[in-house]
């Protein structure tokens, strides 16, 4: 009996079969992408990726590893689309995009970071540097990053003290839902969460 396929795999599958119905060239026009051989270069949270046209793979392009779950279907999300959003410059919540299901909150998502990175402001801050941050007012820790070139979100981070637990909250771009679906947006969260915690 063969290994079960996992609903992650499965859905990949799908991303990847949606993406290779595109043309290739199209997207790459479209968002400014650089093409190598059958590869399509992207960058995600200024990390390189290479897709392949052919099978609609993605690779990191340094370490040639495959990606994860959330890079894989974030970036499919925001390629696959006949053009980009355009940006509002305001700034909001995750929860307050327009779309909110209930029982899902940032709460839950944000519970073991905001612990993970308590007495780390400083490393926290080198790894929003080291990403490409720039920094934004407000927060102990506060940098705009950026997901794609096209596309940022803001990362805050306020320490905790005796009256206040630690605190985190992610900004979203007003019309961030014509860039990617709401769903992707907690994909995008979650690997920006990962990502800076390898980096502690």
């Amino acid at each position: 009996m063969g290994e079960r396929t996992s609903n992650y795999d499965l859905q990949i599958a799908a991303a990847r079969e949606r993406f290779l119905q595109w043309n290739a060239g199209e997207i790459a026009e479209r968002f400014h992408l650089r093409r190598e051989g059958e590869w399509l270069m992207v960058s995600f949270f200024r990390r390189p990726y290479r897709i392949s046209t052919a099978t609609g793979e993605i690779l990191l392009a340094e370490e040639g590893v495959e990606a994860d779950f959330n890079a894989y279907l974030s970036i499919f999300d925001a390629l696959c689309r006949e053009e980009p959003g355009v940006l509002s410059g305001q700034w909001r919540t995750i929860n307050d995009l327009g779309l909110h299901h209930p029982g899902v909150g940032e709460d839950a998502l944000y519970a073991p970071y905001e612990g993970r990175f308590s007495g780390k402001t400083e490393a926290l801050a080198a790894a929003c540097r080291k990403m490409g941050g720039v920094p934004f007012p407000v927060g102990d820790v506060g940098y705009v990053l950026e997901v794609f070139p096209f596309l940022p979100v803001v990362f805050q981070f306020w320490e905790g003290d005796e009256e206040f637990p630690p605190q985190l909250r992610i900004l979203w771009d007003r019309n961030t839902l014509s860039f990617v679906r709401y769903e992707t947006a907690w994909y995008i969260m979650s690997a920006l969460l990962d990502r800076l915690s390898q980096q502690l």
